[in-house]
């Protein structure tokens, strides 16, 4: 059995086909990658006072925009 606190955090998917992949990688027990917090920051600053639907919403534009290359390419940029 490994100890959660010595397992790696799970990388942010740079080219999540949906968000489902997103929510896989957060679904352990390990530590958010940084990445990811970034990610759950945005959507709790942007949405918070949404229903679920909506939080997926503003996080799927944050991970297109992401892989878009119009915008830096990590979620914390």
């Amino acid at each position: 059995v490994q100890d959660p606190a010595s397992a790696a955090a799970p990388a942010a998917p740079r080219n999540a086909a949906s968000l489902r992949e997103l929510v896989a990688a957060t679904s352990s027990d390990a530590p958010l990658s940084p990445e990811l917090t970034c990610l759950a920051q945005a959507v709790y600053h942007e949405a918070r006072g949404e229903p679920l639907d909506g939080q997926l919403a503003v996080a799927q534009v944050i991970v297109n925009r992401a892989t878009s290359g119009r915008f830096p390419d990590d979620y914390c940029s």
